[in-house]
């Protein structure tokens, strides 16, 4: 999947999708089957105040990661306007920090970065790239439910990481992004 220079995506976690709504993965997957009708809106709405539609582009669960897009298709020509409105504000996305080996993991191999909690705040946290997923050390506390498919942004604004999963227990390796 490439972007144009004026495409915009929105990234979030796969899970956040509704289950009951996921296409079956083949090719043949017409424009209807791949759209999302009122999938996202602002912050703290509810299911029936989101206001854009899109279309799914990319779908993992292994990697608990989707991307969603513009709908396409001229039938849908009416949901551009939201959608463009909605994206204005779009992120750059940044390279991810240096991978380290599991004995490398030390609090000097931290990388600063900043958490979108849920009340709308970017508070500060340190991740480290374990090589498959960036896990999150300083600041772990700050994921809550609800905030899976955030952004993590790097010290220039660039994101670099969604919030995915938090495993039980107090370890400092266990939240993953």
């Amino acid at each position: 999947m490439s972007a144009g220079e004026h495409e915009r995506y929105i990234i979030t976690a796969a899970h956040c999708l509704p289950r009951w709504r996921s296409p079956s993965p083949h090719l043949a997957n017409d424009v209807d089957q791949l759209t999302f009708r009122r999938i996202i809106g602002p912050r703290g709405s509810k299911r029936k105040q989101r206001t854009i539609w899109a279309e799914l582009r990319l779908f993992s669960l292994t990697d608990d990661v989707t991307v969603l897009a513009e709908p396409d298709g001229q039938a849908l020509w009416d949901e551009h306007d939201g959608y463009q409105a909605f994206t204005k504000q779009a992120m750059k996305i940044g390279r991810s920090p240096r991978p380290y080996d599991p004995d490398e993991w030390t609090p000097e191999n931290d990388t600063p970065a900043w958490l979108l909690s849920l009340d709308g705040q970017w508070q500060r946290c340190t991740v480290q790239n374990t090589g498959r997923f960036l896990s999150v050390r300083q600041g772990y506390r700050l994921i809550k439910f609800g905030t899976s498919g955030s952004c993590i942004v790097n010290r220039n604004g660039t994101a670099v990481g969604s919030v995915s999963i938090s495993s039980s227990g107090d370890d400092h390796n266990s939240h993953r992004a």
